[in-house]
């Protein structure tokens, strides 16, 4: 597998489709989420197809950014590509794990 870092955005949309297709590796309450044997060599197989290594890290960068910018996807020249990566993505929202609760420090947080 290559070691070369860079994504271009169609293997970011075959890492995407390939994670959306296997839902144990986003879905917390499918039976096998904990398997991490299970979990490893799918993430294996998708480095395999894609001569990548690291598939798993940047499935990691991909959720967490459209978990943090979901529904603000971005604008210029980068939009186009974040906006078709973030309705790639949106099969997520329906997901507990991929609404992780935020905290804040802001005062009136709590209802003061």
């Amino acid at each position: 597998m290559s070691a070369n870092i860079f994504w271009t955005p169609e293997q970011d949309e075959i890492l995407i489709d390939f994670v959306r297709n296997h839902d144990v590796l986003y879905n917390i309450r499918h039976p096998d989420y904990r398997k991490v044997q299970a979990k490893q060599h799918l993430w294996e197989s998708i480095g395999t197809t894609l001569e990548k290594s690291g598939s798993c890290k940047r499935w990691g960068y991909a959720r967490d950014y459209y978990i943090r910018r979901r529904g603000n996807p971005g604008s210029g020249s980068s939009g186009f590509a974040a906006k078709k990566r973030s309705e790639l993505l949106s099969f997520l929202d329906s997901f507990a794990a991929s609404q992780r609760p935020t905290t804040t420090n802001s005062p009136g947080a709590k209802g003061s």
